[in-house]
């Protein structure tokens, strides 16, 4: 099973990098967590290459993803509905939709087999190198730099979170400490183990708190001829 397919920015490389690792031919499933266009990149050219792949997805996505360029076939759609325990290839998950997210069709899921809690965009962070983007284990990365990235991460992926009601929000965290996961998997940063109450914990304080200040031009053009390798160009305002 396959966990979202990517951005349309390296759709080539994520479906070589696929059939290295299982062989087209053998997927049978893609959980698609939401249709944000960093997570359905390659969806297309593996339905076309992995014939025996089915999707699986809520019933919002679903609708989302019919209204643009390539709906998914719907004898290639499996519906799954939050919180109900479902059998996909053999392998038990039950849907949940994380604490925070970007897209009202949001689903992870834990995988009851590994104890492994799919958190989509849940605790990703902006950290200062990639080697920390990349780590194996959150608790590599100095937690100061977790904290201010994770806290910045939540306020642009999921702005709402300021005008969150602090309790229902802090029971929503805790009911993730409930799972018992053996880890957290966001899409958006590196693996969470055995630090998991202390990341949680770093999110408490959003709700009720102001959210950041927005950039200005210049400094976002500074910030993406840094990422990008001085390759950006100014465009009229």
């Amino acid at each position: 099973m396959l966990v979202d397919t990517g951005s349309a920015q390296e759709v080539d490389e994520f479906v070589s990098a696929v059939d290295q690792v299982v062989g087209l031919n053998e997927l049978r499933w893609i959980y698609l967590t939401h249709c944000d266009h960093d997570h359905v990149g390659a969806l297309g050219q593996l339905l076309e290459q992995a014939p025996n792949a089915r999707v699986a997805l809520t019933f919002p996505t679903m609708g989302f993803m019919a209204t643009g360029p390539d709906p998914i076939p719907r004898e290639r759609a499996s519906m799954v509905t939050l919180g109900e325990q479902v059998t996909l290839g053999g392998r038990q998950i039950t849907p949940l939709r994380p604490p925070t997210y970007d897209n009202g069709g949001t689903a992870g899921f834990l995988d009851h087999g590994t104890g492994i809690y799919y958190c989509v965009d849940f605790l990703g962070a902006v950290l200062p190198s990639m080697e920390d983007a990349v780590a194996d284990d959150i608790a590599t990365v100095a937690h100061e730099d977790f904290a201010a990235g994770a806290t910045r991460w939540a306020s642009l992926d999921a702005p709402w979170v300021h005008a969150a009601d602090r309790v229902k929000f802090d029971d929503s965290l805790s009911a993730v400490q409930d799972l018992q996961a053996s880890a957290l998997f966001p899409t958006h940063g590196p693996p969470i183990r055995a630090t998991l109450s202390r990341a949680l914990d770093v999110l408490r304080g959003l709700p009720g708190s102001e959210p950041p200040k927005q950039r200005g031009r210049a400094e976002i053009e500074a910030t993406l001829a840094h990422l990008l390798g001085d390759q950006t160009e100014s465009t009229p305002a």
